[in-house]
């Protein structure tokens, strides 16, 4: 078995180890040393922190004081672009928000650095922007001024192109006006005199224009009297009589207009009586009654005169009512269609009332003054130059009748007048109906009307025969006798077509021996 050793620790105080030894008298001082070095150390730091809020809270006044000048600045900027001229209040509210942003900036400063910055650069700022508010007001108040002034003379100027007889008192308000600037300093009493003169001169002429508007001719006079020498010069003068000869013209012109309008409007009406009457005279209703108390003319074209004679040819005596003359007819279709500046050609409707009784039948004098009445619009000129170009082709389909040899047909204007008479029915009722002038009288057309010449074209074979056995043309008298004794031609029932009635017409003249004779 192992033998284990009791232990017994030593411990005891230690020597001396060789240190000086300190004395509480001098351990004392070392203390103080040690505390005077530290609070010294201490308040070197706290110097320093001092110091460096004082350059924090400088450069923060700079750039609040930057900022402050950049937006008041802009504010000002705002208040002269939307503040009316004159208006004082909004440049006091400006200037009081000045004061407040400048003085809320020094509010809190602590630093005598930062508070004087502040107090120096606050006038500086102030000042400036006041002065400039100032400024504008000054110039607000001069726009203000001018604007008045212009609205005044403006108004003077005005009142007296109305009524030119006030000139005296508007001159008088105008210069008294002027006066009001110069006493309030707001314009130079050399600048006063000047806009005098200007206004009297553009107050004055605009009273001749006045009095050129109510009477050019008084006005004339009233300038060469010399009443406005002295305001307005020689050179306003000239353009005043310019002027007034202008209003004289311009006068007469008007004149003419309003006369050829009153004539436009009671041709118009004369018109619409004629056509009245032409339509009751072919029903035997119209009577010398009412011709005279109608709206005509006593004499001349288209007037009561003519109507009654058209009466009395409508007896007709013991001839019986006008007939038609298909040369009559023919001729004055054509007439119609002639251009306007041809002194043949028939542009007034009533130049057809001397032909009744004459060779044209009431009946047929209403086609042709609707063929005329027809034309008197753009729309109608451009009717009237298709129908002048179908009516050539149909003149060369009847009355020339063999194309090849150009030998005219002896009775190819009787053959033109009949056709004619249809064709007229036909094409005004189908225009009633909503056809176009295109639609009927162009070939390229499927309702074209040119199929309607057929039954009334005559072959080259006939054309010769009659040529041959020395055909001559029938009195009146002599065809009269002949269509007594022979069946009645067919005539155009009401409601028919121009097909059903052609067919109608090509069996009578087959059954008849006449083949369109």
């Amino acid at each position: 078995m192992p033998l284990i050793r009791s232990y017994t620790r030593q411990i005891s105080a230690p020597g001396d180890q060789g240190f000086e030894k300190i004395s509480g008298a001098e351990l004392g001082g070392a203390t103080s040393r040690a505390l005077g070095q530290f609070g010294s150390a201490v308040s070197g730091i706290a110097k320093r922190i001092e110091k460096r809020q004082e350059q924090q809270e400088l450069s923060d006044t700079t750039t609040k004081m930057a900022q402050a000048n950049n937006a008041l600045a802009s504010d000002l900027q705002n208040v002269v672009k939307t503040t009316t001229p004159g208006d004082r209040k909004p440049f006091e509210a400006y200037n009081k928000r000045v004061d407040e942003s400048l003085a809320n900036i020094g509010n809190d400063l602590s630093s005598r650095n930062a508070k004087n910055y502040h107090a120096l650069n606050s006038e500086r700022i102030k000042g400036h922007l006041v002065r400039s508010s100032v400024q504008h007001q000054s110039e607000s108040a001069g726009i203000k001024a001018v604007t008045d002034y212009t609205n005044s003379i403006n108004a003077y100027s005005s009142t007296v192109l109305s009524d030119p007889s006030s000139l005296d008192l508007q001159k008088q308000l105008h210069r008294e006006g002027v006066d009001q600037l110069i006493l309030s300093g707001q314009i130079p009493t050399s600048k006063g005199h000047e806009l005098k003169a200007q206004g009297d001169r553009r107050i004055s002429k605009n009273a001749v224009r006045g009095w050129i508007r109510l009477n050019p001719d008084f006005a004339k006079e009233k300038l060469k009297s010399g009443e406005f020498d002295e305001d307005l010069g020689g050179e306003a003068k000239i353009q005043m009589f310019a002027e007034a000869d202008q209003a004289i013209r311009g006068k007469e012109i008007e004149a003419e207009r309003r006369r050829k309008e009153d004539e436009r409007v009671k041709r118009a009406k004369q018109t619409e009586t004629q056509n009245k009457f032409v339509s009751s005279m072919s029903e035997g209703s119209l009577t010398s009654k009412d011709i005279l108390e109608s709206n005509l003319d006593p004499f001349g074209s288209g007037s009561k005169e003519q109507f009654l004679r058209l009466i009395q040819a409508k007896g007709g005596g013991a001839a019986g009512p006008p007939k038609t003359s298909s040369r009559v007819f023919t001729n004055l279709f054509n007439r119609i269609h002639l251009n306007p500046e041809d002194p043949n050609a028939i542009r007034d409707e009533n130049d057809l009332n001397a032909f009744v009784g004459k060779g044209l039948s009431f009946p047929d004098m209403q086609k042709l003054r609707k063929e005329i009445q027809g034309f008197g619009t753009v729309a109608g000129a451009d009717e009237k130059a298709l129908k002048t170009n179908f009516l050539t082709i149909a003149k060369s389909a009847l009355v020339k009748g063999d194309t090849l040899s150009g030998i005219k047909d002896p009775v190819g204007d009787e053959q033109l007048q009949k056709f004619l008479g249809v064709y007229l029915d036909e094409y005004n009722r189908l225009r009633k109906e909503g056809k176009s002038a295109q639609e009927l009288l162009n070939p390229t057309s499927k309702d074209y009307l040119g199929h309607m010449l057929e039954p009334f074209r005559r072959s080259p074979q006939q054309i010769m025969k009659d040529i041959a056995s020395g055909f001559t043309r029938k009195t009146p008298e002599q065809i009269e006798t002949e269509r007594q004794a022979q069946p009645e031609k067919p005539v155009r029932k009401q409601g028919e077509s121009s097909v059903e009635f052609l067919e109608r017409l090509n069996t009578f003249n087959a059954t008849s021996g006449k083949s369109g004779n």
